[in-house]
């Protein structure tokens, strides 16, 4: 049941019906509850791993996910285009993270000898030994966070909605990760 009432958000509506937006379709109850609860909990997930990589490991959780992807690739590298499109990071904040990585050590950037205007970022020796000491504390983390707290029926419905979410926001990854949605809901 969709609700109608705007006045949850307590906006203010204009004067008269000239100046007046088109009416948008109100979350329902339920799904400005689930809204809410999804972001809440996306929230203190993100922030309980990531304190907890920080903590222990001085890396954020993109720092983690770049060197995890690494360490799972061909030759433990990638070009940065497809780490984004990997990640869902935009191009700028890779840069930024790999910098960051590269002073510390744990990634190194190598020129791509069939493309000159690409690089790819590759795992170093320390870096491989980052993933392996953090893999633990990072897979701790995930489980206390999320995965304890689902029984399997919970689970599988989890990863069927996570799926489906995934496909509808564009998962394709031979396409950058733009933030934008078709009209059919795919990317």
């Amino acid at each position: 049941m969709k609700s109608n009432n705007p006045t949850r958000y307590h906006v203010p509506m204009p004067p008269n019906d000239r100046q007046r937006a088109p009416e948008p379709e109100w979350l329902s109850d339920v799904e400005q509850a689930a809204w809410r609860s999804y972001i809440r909990a996306a929230g203190r997930v993100n922030r309980l791993v990531s304190r907890q990589l920080k903590d222990a490991h001085d890396l954020s959780i993109e720092d983690f996910g770049i060197l995890a992807m690494l360490s799972e690739s061909e030759g433990h590298r990638l070009r940065f285009g497809e780490l984004c499109r990997l990640l869902c990071l935009p191009g700028p904040f890779l840069t930024y993270r790999a910098r960051r990585l590269e002073e510390a050590g744990l990634v190194e950037r190598l020129d791509c000898p069939d493309d000159k205007r690409a690089a790819y970022l590759a795992l170093t020796p320390s870096g491989a030994s980052a993933v392996v000491e953090t893999a633990p504390c990072h897979v701790a983390s995930v489980r206390r966070a999320i995965f304890d707290h689902l029984d399997d029926d919970q689970l599988t419905a989890f990863a069927e909605v996570m799926n489906v979410l995934d496909r509808a926001l564009g998962h394709d990854p031979d396409r950058e990760c733009d933030g934008t949605i078709g009209a059919d809901g795919q990317g």
